[in-house]
């Protein structure tokens, strides 16, 4: 993943430049997202250039550097072109670039990370490119553990991250791929889901037992292709096993399961119920 370049004076200009730039277009409105996919990077390549923590060759660097004016001519008021930014802006640093600031430091690519993690490379090239958001507390434990590992076998020092599972954040999980492993993680308490086709799409919302739910679903033919169901997300609502907990957390998921779905309107391709056909939509 990391080569080793040389930093001169040019590039620690550019560096620096380029870092500038990526912080007024985010003063003004701009994602770590929306810059990504301009400039063909993951998220978290983004926030490391940002940082000034990512070298790249003077090309690449160069290359970057026009595409982001172009961003800022296009994206920033003409008067503000040019000077300090006004707007302090902080780095977006989520799990996926932690993860990706640590497979750096080791110069280990992805798909190499995840055979020595024991996951499958989609799991792991989820979270890096920001897509799995919030990846679930076993996946994150054989992460961090297996980075620890590496870390002591190369000697490179690897920055800790809090794994705590007990927040409210904790009990939402979004861009999960839907394999078994990453199934079997998931609570057999009370909530709602959605499963997404390859392109993020949602086809089918539901509510129920999480795990029970996904796992009756996993099993037949029309979830079997990832144009159907490739990523899944989850909202934990039941706290507690005692039928007060139980009664409530079924009534607010058959609420939002209603809301979600009138949301997602036609692109729900497998339950048709809640929704609407807003083709025919006189408003």
């Amino acid at each position: 993943m990391a080569r080793k370049i040389q930093q001169t004076t040019e590039i620690k200009n550019i560096q620096d430049n380029v870092s500038d730039l990526i912080g007024k277009l985010l003063s003004f409105g701009l994602t770590q997202d929306d810059l990504a996919e301009n400039l063909q990077l993951y998220q978290p390549e983004v926030s490391q250039l940002f940082r000034k923590v990512r070298l790249l060759k003077i090309d690449r660097f160069k290359e970057i550097e026009k595409i982001l004016k172009k961003l800022v001519e296009e994206n920033v008021n003409p008067t503000e072109q040019t000077g300090t930014i006004i707007h302090e802006v902080k780095p977006e640093y989520n799990f996926g670039t932690w993860l990706y600031d640590q497979l750096t430091k080791l110069e280990i690519t992805p798909i190499e990370f995840a055979a020595e993690a024991t996951l499958s490379y989609q799991t792991i090239n989820l979270i890096v490119t920001g897509l799995t958001s919030n990846p679930q507390f076993r996946t994150k434990n054989l992460i961090n553990t297996t980075l620890d590992r590496l870390g002591k076998e190369r000697k490179k020092k690897i920055d800790k991250i809090d794994l705590n599972e007990t927040t409210d954040e904790e009990r939402l999980f979004i861009g999960i791929p839907y394999l078994k492993n990453e199934i079997d993680q998931t609570p057999d308490l009370i909530g709602i889901y959605a499963i997404h086709d390859k392109r993020g799409y949602p086809t089918y919302i539901g509510k129920g037992k999480i795990k029970t739910r996904l796992k009756d679903h996993s099993d037949r033919i029309a979830f079997a292709s990832d144009k159907v169901a490739a990523t899944f997300s989850y909202y934990q609502i039941q706290i507690g096993q005692d039928e007060k907990a139980k009664t409530e957390a079924n009534r607010q998921a058959k609420l939002w399961e209603k809301i979600l779905t009138k949301f997602a309107g036609n692109t729900v391709l497998l339950n048709i119920q809640n929704t609407e056909d807003l083709s025919r939509s006189t408003d």
